[in-house]
C-alpha cells in the first residue's frame, strides 16, 4: 500500500501544472499546511486527498513564482479587484521557502484569507522589499532600482578530484553535490577549487559522467565568494568532531588534500551549464635519460 501511495504521489507531482488552479488564500492555507508537514518530514495521514493538497500547494506556488510579474489575478476567472502587485523577491528563493513565507503571512494576516492566493504569495515574497527597489512593470525597472545582476558565468575546463559531499538524490527538488576540482587557469597550470554542482531529479550528477580524473568537463560556472571553504570545513559534519573523508576519483595524481589549510575558491555550476565531457588522460611523467652519464672532473692544474 505504501508503495502504491508513493507511486501515486510521483504521478501527482507530474500533474502539478494541471492541478495548479486559481484559489483563495483560505484554500492555499489548507493545502500548504499539509505540504508543510511534507517539507518538515512529519507523518502525513496518507489519504489520497492529502497528496492532492500537497500537489496543489507546490504546483500553485511554483506557477506564481514562474509567472514573476502578475498582470491579472483575482478570485475565479474574473478580473482582479485588487491592484496589481509587482514581484520583487530574490530569484533564488526555493518553492519550499515560498510556501513557508506564504503560510506565515496568512497566519499573521487573516484578513487576506479571502484574497486571491496568487496575490498572497507575491505579497509574501515581496516582504522586506521597498517599492523603490521593486520591479514596477515587466522589463521596466522602477526609478532608483538597483536589481542585483545575474552571476557572471565563465567557461571552465576542470577535472574532478574528489567528492566532499553527495547527499542522496531527491525525487522532487534539486540536489547539490560539493566537489573538489582541478581547473585550468593557464597553460599547464592548475588550481584547486570547491565546486557546488546543482542538478534536478532527472539530470546526472557530475561524478556520474565518469568519476575519473582523466575526464575533462567543460562547464559554465560563476564565482561565489560566500562559500569559500578549507578542506577541513568541506568534510566537517554536524556531529561534534566528525569528519568524512574525501572520496577521490580514479587516476588522481595527488591524495594529500587533507593537509591543505588554504580556503578553496568556490564556484557554482549546474547540470544545465554542463557543456561536454572529454576523455583526456594525463601524459606520463618524463623518464630519466638512458645511457652513461658523463662525469666532469676538476682540472688538475
Amino acid at each position: 500500500m505504501a508503495r502504491l501511495m508513493k507511486i501515486g504521489f510521483l504521478a501527482l507531482i507530474l500533474l502539478l501544472p494541471t492541478l495548479a488552479t486559481a484559489k483563495t488564500g483560505r484554500e492555499l492555507l489548507d493545502d500548504c499546511s499539509i505540504a508543510l508537514k511534507h517539507f518538515n518530514k512529519e507523518n502525513v495521514v496518507g489519504q489520497p486527498l492529502d497528496f492532492i493538497k500537497i500537489g496543489n500547494c507546490i504546483g500553485f506556488v511554483t506557477g506564481v513564482m514562474q509567472t514573476a510579474t502578475l498582470k491579472k489575478a483575482g478570485p475565479g476567472n474574473g478580473p482582479s479587484k485588487e491592484p496589481i502587485t509587482p514581484f520583487c523577491a530574490s530569484p533564488d528563493i526555493s518553492v519550499e521557502q515560498a510556501v513557508r513565507m506564504s503560510l506565515n503571512r496568512l497566519k499573521s494576516k487573516p484578513e487576506e484569507l479571502d484574497l486571491d492566493a496568487a496575490i498572497v504569495v507575491v505579497r509574501a515574497l515581496n516582504e522586506g522589499y521597498t517599492p523603490v527597489t521593486c520591479i514596477a512593470s515587466p522589463g521596466k525597472p522602477a526609478e532608483g532600482l538597483h536589481w542585483p545582476d545575474l552571476p557572471q558565468k565563465v567557461q571552465m575546463r576542470l577535472r574532478v578530484v574528489a567528492i566532499a559531499l553527495a547527499p542522496p538524490r531527491t525525487s522532487f527538488f534539486s540536489s547539490q553535490d560539493v566537489l573538489v576540482a582541478d581547473t585550468e587557469v593557464a597553460d599547464e597550470e592548475g588550481s584547486l577549487i570547491k565546486l557546488v554542482f546543482t542538478y534536478l531529479p532527472y539530470q546526472p550528477r557530475l561524478s556520474e559522467f565518469d568519476f575519473d580524473y582523466s575526464v575533462v568537463h567543460q562547464v559554465l560556472a560563476w564565482r561565489n565568494t560566500d562559500c569559500d571553504e578549507t578542506v577541513a570545513q568541506l568534510t566537517a559534519r554536524s556531529m561534534p568532531d566528525r569528519h568524512e573523508r574525501l572520496i577521490y576519483a580514479r587516476n588522481v595524481p595527488r591524495v594529500d588534500l587533507d593537509r591543505r589549510r588554504i580556503p578553496l575558491p568556490c564556484y557554482e555550476s549546474s547540470a544545465d551549464d554542463h557543456i561536454k565531457s572529454i576523455f583526456e588522460p594525463l601524459a606520463p611523467p618524463p623518464t630519466a635519460p638512458h645511457g652513461p652519464v658523463l662525469s666532469v672532473h676538476p682540472d688538475p692544474r
